[in-house]
């Protein structure tokens, strides 16, 4: 049966003794903040070799714009960074949160992300190279156009400099289905979080054929 509106998820990784084997979802958790690692070393590596090419950082926001919707494992981890945010500060992403004009991040603030250390995956790799898969199943490369805005006509980037977004996403989207369905959820219906709702602190599928039961978690 699916938990009630009433009963929590299980908001991070609990303590447990050494011997007692990790249930499938909080197996699936674990690899995704492994996942993460990889990601942010590989954003890591670009920065240590390209860092003059690179201008991503604080204050420098043009890629921040607010998705519909974030995976369901990534929504987890917003909910329980954004709860932890004093209240005043939630009161400001609500207010923005609400602006139908915005399209900017609801959780940007001064410039900077405010769950900074619990993004997702999709932000770590922002403005970074990227191999986007064409329909004919051959790659484009894709970086922000502020960065590598110097370099020679003949630069190529090192394969290891390049992010495969599809299998990263097909990686991810195996991850948080093991999630969704440890929660006893149907791992279609619920595999996709309203970003907007998430950013407030709830579980809201994007879906509409999930359960309006399970809404505002």
């Amino acid at each position: 049966m699916p938990p009630s509106r009433e009963e929590p998820l299980d908001e991070g990784m609990p303590l447990r003794d050494s011997d007692e084997p990790m249930s499938r979802g909080d197996e699936a958790r674990q690899e995704y903040l492994s996942l993460r690692l990889a990601i942010d070393d590989f954003a890591r590596d670009v920065r240590r070799t390209h860092g003059d090419q690179i201008q991503c950082g604080r204050g420098c926001y043009a890629c921040c714009v607010a998705p519909k919707s974030t995976r369901w494992v990534e929504a987890e981890r917003l909910r329980k960074a954004v709860r932890a945010l004093p209240t005043e500060t939630r009161e400001r992403i609500k207010k923005r949160a609400n602006d139908q004009t915005r399209l900017l991040c609801p959780l940007l603030e001064d410039g900077a992300c405010l769950v900074y250390e619990d993004r997702p995956i999709a932000c770590r790799a922002k403005g970074m190279p990227l191999a986007v898969e064409r329909d004919d199943g051959t790659y484009q490369l894709d970086y922000c156009r502020l960065n590598f805005t110097t370099v020679p006509r003949d630069f190529e980037l090192r394969r290891r400099h390049i992010l495969n977004v599809d299998g990263t996403g097909e990686i991810l989207d195996a991850i948080n289905r093991r999630v969704v369905e440890h929660e006893g959820l149907d791992a279609d219906d619920y595999a996709q979080v309203s970003f907007r709702h998430a950013a407030l602190g709830r579980l809201v599928p994007a879906s509409p054929a999930a359960d309006p039961v399970m809404r505002g978690r």
